[in-house]
C-alpha cells in the first residue's frame, strides 16, 4: 500500500455506513458500538445483543401500520384492474387485522378471494 491511510476517516466513514443497521439493536448497544478509538471499544453480552424491533432511532423514522395498511389510489386501480379484491390477503390474517378492512368488506369477508 503506498501513501498515508487516514485511519480516523476510514473509522468515521464505517460509522456514518454502519449507524442505519444499528437500529436492530438496544439503545445500550447502539450508543457504544460506534468507536472512535477501536481500542476502546465495548464488550457486549449474548443477552445485550439480541435483536430488537419497536425502537426506531426517532418516532418518526418508523411507519405506522395504519399508514401502511391503508390502501392507495394506484393500488386500488391495480387489484381493480386484475379483478381481485385489494382485500384478499385477509384470508390468511388473525383477527387483529380485520380492523384494517372496510366494515362492509368486512361483512361479505367469506366472499373475498
Amino acid at each position: 500500500m503506498k501513501g498515508q491511510y487516514n485511519i480516523q476517516r476510514a473509522i468515521a466513514t464505517f460509522n456514518k455506513r454502519v449507524e442505519p443497521l444499528l437500529v436492530v439493536f438496544k439503545q445500550e448497544v447502539r450508543n457504544g458500538l460506534l468507536v472512535k478509538n477501536p481500542e476502546g471499544r465495548p464488550f457486549f453480552t449474548k443477552e445485550q445483543c439480541e435483536l430488537i424491533n419497536g425502537q426506531p432511532f426517532e418516532e418518526e423514522d418508523q411507519d405506522k401500520l395504519e399508514d401502511v395498511m391503508e390502501i392507495s389510489e394506484e393500488e386500488m386501480s391495480f387489484w381493480n384492474r386484475v379483478n381481485i379484491s385489494p382485500y384478499h390477503m385477509y384470508k390468511n390474517a388473525d383477527e387483529y387485522m380485520f380492523r384494517y378492512l372496510p366494515k362492509d368488506d368486512l361483512s361479505s369477508f367469506e366472499s373475498i378471494t
